[in-house]
C-alpha cells in the first residue's frame, strides 16, 4: 500500500489533483479538510469561528494521523493548505509516504480563491488578499519546498502523475 500526500497553497489545485489521481488510477482519496467537516459535523469555518486557527491545527494534525491509519490501500491524501505549520506533521507525511508539493503562483491562486472566497477561513474579511498571500506564500513556502516532489503548476498533468507515483510507490512499499 503506497500513500501521496498533496500539500500546496489554498487553492493550488490539490482536491481537484486528488480526484484525477483516485479516477486514473483507482486509488481512494482522502481530503483532509473534507474528513475533518464529516468527523466534527462542522465546516471547517465554523471551526475557526467557534474554536480558533490554532485549535483547527491540532484537529488538522489529529485528523492527519486518523486518515494514515485507516488507510487500507493505495490513497492520495489532498492535506490543507496549513498541514505543513507543524514540522511534526512534514515528517509524519514523509515517513508514512511521499509527499508532493503543488506549486502555483500567487496571481492563479488569487485568481480560485476568488471565486470561493467565503468558503476560506483565513480570507473571510480581509481587505487586501494580495498582501495575506504574499505573506502566507513567504512563510509556507521553505516548508512546502520540504516535499519529495515539486511540481510547477504550468508542468501538473496526468502523465507525471504517473511519473511520480511509480517513484513512490518503489519507494514506500509498506
Amino acid at each position: 500500500m503506497s500513500l501521496v500526500f498533496l500539500i500546496g497553497m489554498p487553492a493550488s489545485g490539490k482536491s481537484y489533483w486528488g480526484k484525477v489521481l483516485e479516477e486514473s488510477y483507482r486509488w481512494r482519496f482522502v481530503d483532509i479538510d473534507g474528513h475533518i467537516v464529516e468527523t466534527k459535523g462542522k465546516t471547517i469555518a465554523q471551526i475557526f469561528e467557534d474554536e480558533g486557527e490554532a485549535k483547527f491545527r491540532e484537529i488538522e494534525s489529529q485528523a492527519l494521523k486518523e486518515v494514515v491509519d485507516n488507510a487500507l490501500e493505495d490513497t492520495v491524501v489532498a492535506t490543507g493548505g496549513g498541514v505543513v505549520l507543524s514540522s511534526d506533521n512534514m515528517l509524519f507525511m514523509k515517513a508514512s509516504g511521499c509527499v508532493i508539493y503543488l506549486e502555483t503562483p500567487i496571481d492563479i491562486l488569487k485568481e480560485r480563491l476568488e471565486k470561493d472566497i467565503n468558503n476560506r477561513p483565513l480570507f473571510k474579511n480581509v481587505s487586501d488578499i494580495d498582501i495575506l498571500l504574499k505573506n502566507l506564500y513567504e512563510i509556507r513556502k521553505p516548508l512546502y519546498e520540504q516535499a519529495d516532489h515539486i511540481f510547477e503548476y504550468k508542468n501538473i498533468s496526468v502523465v507525471n502523475f504517473e511519473e511520480i507515483l511509480n517513484k513512490c510507490i518503489d519507494r514506500h512499499l509498506l
